[in-house]
């Protein structure tokens, strides 16, 4: 992939990745090596450890109340809401596709 991205101009979006840390990491630090006109924004809860990596910290997103009685009108204040009421709600803000970075990085580096 590497090679591919030597000559490219652009930016990667690496989303959610505390959920396959290890393999993000690895797969932003060979972009970054090789391809220097790449750069890459990944979201996690924590920080992937490489070199030159900037962090920003964002404040938690705020959650409307968990009440059985809430109308959209209520709900249109709050940047974030839940669907649901399951153990590990899902939110707006959130994406369930964490696990992209590990299927890159398992197609491009199989066992």
């Amino acid at each position: 992939m590497t090679d591919f991205l030597r000559e490219k101009q652009m930016l990667i979006i690496l989303d959610s990745c505390e959920h396959v840390i290890d393999p993000a990491a690895l797969l932003a630090q060979a972009i970054l090596n090789d391809a220097p006109g790449v750069g890459i924004l990944a979201t996690s809860r924590e920080p992937l450890r490489v070199g030159g990596e900037y962090v920003h910290r964002l404040a938690p997103l705020a959650l409307p109340p968990e009440t059985a009685r809430i109308t959209s009108a209520r709900l249109w204040p709050f940047s974030t809401k839940r669907l649901g009421r399951r153990p590990h709600p899902v939110t707006f803000g959130q994406t369930p596709h964490g696990s992209s970075c590990q299927r890159c990085w398992t197609e491009l580096n199989p066992a």
